[in-house]
């Protein structure tokens, strides 16, 4: 079947919603076994700022981002980018990642869209607010751009690449770039997001499960870590959420809070920013905030207050409710104005309501 009609029948599918059927028959055809996380569907052109498949022209180049364990045509590898076009693997652009001190190598947790724009008075930047970035499925691989008022278009060194976040000290292609954990992936090559997240005192490599954007320059990130970090004037410690701004270019710690468990190591495993409140939802393990009780499995960060607080929807339990639960995977419609929680646990703290690992917040209306 030549191109034509690879990408005709591409978008026959896609008008379908089965683009993850795609990916996953043309996985099987090339042996990729392992996968753990999909960023789904990237196009060289322009970003797409809805949740559905774009129409794809014959002259695009569409590619799948697949990341986690995997082999590809026989060689192992923790990126891999498939071009949908052709159904063939990029084998040029296989990353494997390193762990220090460890022999299973690098895993990558998630993958993030990145619409990010470098701060510029010249450029106006359009206001996205209203999007769902956690649904969005689309990337540019080449750089972002802006409209400048004089009508012509600046490319954008940041913005467009992929986040990529995991476990991973290096990749083996240049073994001397340390990125704790946490890079960019522009469908060529793994970079750094800024410097500093490291720190000598680490006895192996930082686990970070989850990212969420918030606003043009704001990145939060999460999993199960301890660093210190120069704020300009000291070293300050970051606990298990970091927040980057690419303005400044600097790694801090929250404004004001930690997570903290009386029974656990405490995990955070997903990020969901609410554009509209300006607030960052939280689930993972953890049952206090700096050693104080409060339900367990969900907690909430005002960015307008800077801190980290009780989640106002309560937490989650099991079936006996002194037993905790734990928030596993977040998903916000900020449009319906709901925020849907997942994870391990049988009912919900605040009513005491049976609820069997799913359940739906209405935000505006504090209920569930």
């Amino acid at each position: 079947i030549n191109a034509k009609k690879k990408i005709a029948q591409h978008n026959s599918l896609m008008a379908k919603n089965r683009s993850l059927s795609i990916a996953k028959a043309s996985a099987d055809r090339n042996k990729t076994s392992n996968i753990s996380s999909t960023h789904r569907t990237l196009k060289e052109g322009k970003v797409s700022d809805e949740s559905s498949s774009p129409t794809v022209q014959s002259d695009e180049k569409i590619y799948l981002v697949i990341a986690g364990q995997l082999i590809v045509e026989e060689e192992k590898c923790n990126i891999a980018q498939l071009d949908l076009g052709t159904g063939s693997w990029n084998l040029t652009q296989r990353i494997q990642l390193s762990l220090y001190n460890s022999y299973n190598g690098g895993e990558v947790y998630s993958l993030l869209a990145n619409y990010s724009h470098p701060i510029d008075s010249t450029i106006t930047i359009p206001d996205r607010s209203h999007i769902n970035r956690s649904n969005i499925n689309y990337s540019n691989f080449k750089s972002a751009t802006a409209q400048i008022e004089g009508g012509e278009n600046k490319r954008s060194s940041t913005g467009g690449e992929l986040l990529v976040v995991g476990a991973f000290d290096t990749t083996f292609q240049n073994s001397q770039i340390t990125y704790c954990s946490v890079g960019k992936w522009d469908g060529k090559a793994l970079s750094k997001l800024g410097e500093g997240l490291c720190n000598s005192a680490l006895s192996k490599g930082m686990k970070i499960t989850s990212a969420a954007l918030a606003g043009p320059h704001d990145v939060y990130v999460a999993g199960s870590f301890s660093t210190r970090v120069w704020n300009g004037d000291k070293f300050v410690k970051i606990f298990n959420i970091a927040h980057y701004n690419a303005a400044d270019q600097v790694w801090l710690p929250l404004g004001v809070g930690q997570l903290t468990c009386s029974w656990c190591i405490v995990t955070v495993f997903a990020l969901a920013f609410d554009s509209k409140k300006r607030q960052l939802h939280v689930a993972g393990k953890f049952n206090a905030i700096d050693g104080r009780n409060v339900p367990a499995g969900l907690a909430i960060y005002d960015l307008n207050h800077g801190r980290l607080l009780a989640h106002p929807g309560g937490g989650v339990s099991m079936k006996n409710i002194a037993e905790d639960g734990v928030g596993t995977a977040l998903q916000i419609d900020e449009d319906a104005g709901i925020l849907y929680v997942m994870g391990s646990f049988e009912r919900l703290t605040a009513t005491r309501q049976l609820c069997a690992g799913m359940a739906a917040y209405e935000i505006g209306k504090m209920r569930w």
